[in-house]
């Protein structure tokens, strides 16, 4: 597969639950991470000093203990989990972010590429700019194991995301989180 086909492999190809898992055995590595995947839209390669964005929909939210549920980043070993760069949205984005979503977290791309198992590492990041959102990235996970240890490296991966405290978009939605 040539780094190019990765944003309509991760938007079409087959069954949704194990795209990352087919995109890492085809790629073998995360050469793409150092090319623009969608040139004609894309910013750019990724750096790793960018902050990325995973935005937070209430269906990810524990109600009970006001806290964000795990399954927030399971699209990383899945689907391809789609944060934005931070550095390259729009206002107008920003607007309809905040009418769809609840809140956001934020980590840098270094810190999610730091992710490994002390032999390789577990993601990657790549620029699969939008149309609509030329912000876009996604992060898949790239190294596999059994499934608790996968869901261990998701934790992990969540950590980074959970730093510190989200950003809610609306004032007082959620308190003391």
């Amino acid at each position: 597969m040539k780094c190019a086909e990765i944003p309509a492999f991760l938007r079409e190809d087959g069954s949704g639950k194990t795209r990352c898992k087919r995109l890492a055995e085809q790629l073998c590595g995360c050469d793409c991470e150092a090319e623009s995947v969608e040139p004609n839209l894309s910013p750019g390669v990724i750096r790793n000093y960018e902050v990325l964005l995973r935005y937070v929909p209430l269906g990810h939210i524990d109600t009970d203990t006001r806290t964000i549920k795990p399954s927030l980043f399971s699209h990383a070993g899945q689907w391809g989990m789609s944060v934005d760069r931070n550095n390259y949205r729009t206002a107008e984005s920003e607007t309809q972010v905040k009418t769809e979503y609840v809140g956001v977290v934020q980590a840098t791309a270094d810190a999610v590429r730091a992710i490994s198992d002390d032999l390789q590492r577990c993601f990657a990041v790549y620029d699969t700019a939008l149309a609509n959102n030329r912000a876009h990235a996604d992060v898949c996970q790239i190294k596999f194991f059994t499934r608790s240890r996968d869901a261990e490296f998701r934790r992990r991966l969540g950590e980074k995301f959970l730093h510190q405290k989200p950003t809610w978009f609306e004032d007082g939605y959620i308190r003391d989180t």
